[in-house]
């Protein structure tokens, strides 16, 4: 599945991006204008994870298995039941750390959110990574062919022994 048609199932992790660059764009906005301490990073990084969430949920109903940008990602039912499970992490922290006296006023309070956002995004994208899927799962991935692994090479080969004969007489003095 090529780039374009991937996008389709990576709603969650884009739903985060924009929800990270929502709330650096207004902590830059806000102190460009003096305004230093401010609940609205706060308040537009919960709105961000839910959305997150909101779409993670809607992926449930998906009954596909895919290979999403060039077999980097996996979507299939254990990834996004693990996004619902992440989302739901990142919702709770967010709304911990709305009423925390050590985040809350802080001139730092969109940073830390940004953080925060741009943390669960992380997670999001290694509920769905492929090297994190297990080997059956990885197997049954529509248009993967299971490969035979490489005999090793007997010592005694011909082609090994020729070599090591050529090796042995062309380096030693003559």
């Amino acid at each position: 599945m090529d780039a374009t048609q991937s996008l389709r199932y990576f709603g969650p992790e884009l739903v985060l991006t924009a929800a990270i660059m929502a709330v650096l764009a207004l902590d830059l906005g806000l102190t460009a204008r003096g305004i230093e301490r401010s609940r609205w990073p706060g308040i537009v990084a919960l709105a961000g994870a839910a959305a997150a969430i909101g779409s993670a949920v809607r992926l449930l109903r998906v009954p596909a298995r895919e290979w999403l940008f060039g077999r980097m990602l996996v979507f299939d039912g254990f990834s996004v039941y693990f996004k619902v499970l992440l989302g739901l992490a990142l919702l709770a922290a967010v709304w911990m750390s709305l009423g925390s006296r050590e985040v809350r006023g802080q001139p730092n309070e969109g940073e830390y959110f940004t953080l925060l956002l741009s943390s669960g995004l992380a997670m999001f994208l290694m509920a769905a990574a492929a090297m994190a899927a297990p080997a059956p799962a990885r197997a049954t991935m529509p248009g993967q062919r299971l490969r035979a692994t490489p005999r090793a090479v007997s010592p005694r080969s011909s082609t090994r022994t020729a070599r090591i004969a050529a090796v042995s007489t062309s380096s030693g003095p003559k």
